[in-house]
């Protein structure tokens, strides 16, 4: 964990000057977020601007960006723009996504993964071009 400052009503997230410099030397394989909302206009939003600077320091560092999203927060929207819809590597959700966003994230080679359904690769995946 990184030092920072503890921000939000849950304490989910860390930023400030320390934080930043401590994601200096490292290096993080797969970076896992949470998002509040998701739309087609506006990608994946969130409600603070701290969450969306350690999205954007912790991208800079990480070779996959996962984002898990609930299955209600579908077509909402949010104050921040997190990222665009195709940015993620993967998308992971409790249960099925509506279909015209399955269809999207198939079509710009975002996986996905649900307790509904096996996890759907993309095509570099399906190719074994993936570490």
């Amino acid at each position: 964990i990184t030092g920072g400052y503890l921000s939000g009503r849950y304490r989910s997230h860390m930023s400030g000057d320390i934080f930043e410099q401590s994601l200096t030397n490292i290096r993080v394989d797969i970076a896992f977020f949470g998002t509040a909302a998701i739309n087609f206009e506006r990608g994946f939003s969130v409600q603070g601007l701290e969450e969306r600077s350690i999205y954007l320091s912790v991208k800079k560092i990480s070779r996959q960006m996962v984002i898990a999203a609930s299955t209600y927060k579908y077509g909402k929207d949010s104050y921040f723009t997190l990222a665009d819809l195709d940015e993620p590597d993967m998308i992971i959700a409790e249960k099925e996504i509506p279909e015209e966003y399955k269809t999207f994230f198939y079509e710009h080679n975002v996986a996905f993964v649900t307790q509904t359904e096996e996890m759907r690769l993309s095509e570099n995946e399906q190719e074994g071009d993936v570490d």
